[in-house]
């Protein structure tokens, strides 16, 4: 995987007992330029996932990246890489209906950081490579949580403001980074909250996909468009989402939108996939000091690098 984490913050986390130490009592003052005391721990968070840098200028003054002890929901961490400019860290990223932030700890530690071995690629070309992959691209909405003025309130939490409504339009920015012209689908994941019959219509950079109508209020459903070859850009697309005139109110409540198309791995961008362990996979473009990680159901991250 390389997809790069954002909205990183290094701060002091107060004292948090490891394993075998004894932490001593909380004097030290937020983390940056200033200090923090032996046996206390600094938060690194994050969102997204993918690979994950922290400069050593980000951390405390007397923090070096190369003698720390990291750890992420209880567990030791094995680092990327550990050097005087910073550390480097596989980050799985976590999100729920309330966060999608998630943290690692670093303690001062009198040994070296543990970093993950690196090993040289070998029998690239025994198989055709492939040179694209099926994706998928979610796109969430944290807008509104619980609209009180509308029932039940036992729905999912976080929705788009936009209101699907009778006799409007809804336009929705989506980022489809190094689609190909094939064809691809979307799906409108909607909380259907009034009666009735529902239709919607969907159109992607003009494009009609179709309607699709549904019957009743309280219930949680996807609404599945077939997206034509060469409708789909690469990059920015905006999907709008019209739903006609009625006799009696309607309104649906979109909480994200999920994209299936193929991907090119062309490019000089971060990005992941998942894919059988049995392929393989040739990427195009990419430009120097690029990590390429890979990782197993359950396991810790793997790395490997090569020279072409």
């Amino acid at each position: 995987e390389a997809v790069t984490a954002t909205s990183r913050a290094v701060t002091h986390a107060g004292t948090v007992p490891a394993a075998n130490s004894n932490a001593v009592a909380s004097r030290a003052v937020n983390a940056g330029s200033r200090s923090v005391a032996e046996g206390e721990v600094v938060k690194i968070t994050y969102s997204g996932s993918g690979i994950l840098s922290v400069p050593q200028s980000s951390l405390p003054a007397n923090y070096d990246a190369r003698k720390l002890s990291i750890e992420r929901e209880g567990r030791p961490v094995t680092a990327l890489s550990a050097t005087q400019e910073g550390l480097v860290l596989y980050a799985p990223g976590y999100s729920d209906d309330y966060t999608d932030r998630d943290v690692f700890f670093a303690r001062i530690s009198a040994d070296n950081t543990a970093v993950a071995a690196h090993a040289n690629v070998a029998g690239l070309f025994s198989q055709p490579a492939a040179t694209s992959v099926p994706v998928t691209a979610s796109t969430t909405y944290h807008d509104v949580y619980f609209d009180w003025s509308l029932r039940p309130y036992s729905y999912p939490p976080w929705f788009s403001n936009q209101y699907l409504s009778d006799n409007s339009t809804r336009s929705f920015a989506l980022n489809l980074p190094g689609a190909l012209s094939d064809a691809a689908s979307v799906s409108v994941n909607v909380w259907s909250l009034t009666g009735d019959e529902h239709t919607l219509q969907a159109l992607l950079n003009g494009t009609a996909l179709g309607e699709v109508t549904w019957f009743g209020d309280g219930q949680f459903l996807a609404v599945r468009f077939d997206i034509p070859a060469g409708a789909a850009a690469n990059g920015a697309n905006v999907l709008e989402l019209r739903t006609p005139a009625a006799t009696s109110t309607r309104i649906s409540l979109v909480h994200s939108i999920d994209v299936q198309y193929t991907r090119s791995l062309s490019g000089n961008a971060a990005f992941s996939f998942t894919a059988p362990a049995s392929r393989i996979y040739e990427l195009s473009g990419a430009g120097n000091g690029w990590w390429i990680v890979e990782t197993a159901t359950g396991a810790q991250p793997g790395t490997e690098t090569t020279d072409g």
